[in-house]
């Protein structure tokens, strides 16, 4: 898929999502830096576009480079302000620095974006425990246990868990 994408930007090298979709084929080979410079290569041409920061932020997050982390979550909300993705990371951030009370404003607003996100509540979980908040942490980790149960159902029943055979598969052929 890489050499793909390298003879398409061979040939027009501002294709648009080109340099963005590269980035997150080297985010999935562990090719960090290779990433980082995709995205900012697609942060030049379009510098507008608020998924490129919120990868930036994610890799950053994933690399520990938490004011790096931090400055793309603020840009990808300046660009979108209900980028669940930078909503989230930023809550990741600020709840590594020890700053819990940001941390839970940021999951917050993430929460307010995709309600019933369960990696958004089981974080928001983690850090009402922090803020030493029990019964409510207790809470938030019951609620994202079960969005985690109702996921993992709902993947069941699309892969087989619980398909219904259509009628006419029931039926003796003529």
């Amino acid at each position: 898929m890489i050499e793909e994408f390298h003879a398409a930007l061979a040939s027009d090298p501002s294709l648009p999502y080109a340099h963005f979709n590269l980035g997150m084929a080297y985010v999935d080979l562990g090719e960090s830096e290779k990433a980082e410079a995709e995205f900012r290569r697609d942060i030049e041409l379009e510098p507008d576009l608020a998924e490129n920061y919120e990868q930036l932020a994610e890799l950053y997050n994933l690399l520990r480079r938490d004011s790096d982390a931090e400055a793309a979550c603020r840009r990808a909300l300046d660009l979108n302000p209900r980028s669940a993705e930078a909503w989230f990371v930023l809550a990741k951030v600020q709840q590594r620095r020890g700053n819990f009370a940001e941390a839970l404003k940021a999951v917050d607003e993430a929460a307010n974006v995709v309600p019933g996100n369960e990696n958004v509540l089981f974080l928001r979980a983690q850090i009402l425990q922090k803020l030493g908040r029990k019964a409510e942490a207790d809470a938030a980790f019951e609620k994202a246990k079960n969005a985690m149960e109702a996921d993992e159902q709902k993947g069941l029943d699309q892969v087989g868990g619980k398909i219904v055979p259509s009628p006419e598969l029931k039926q003796a052929p003529e």
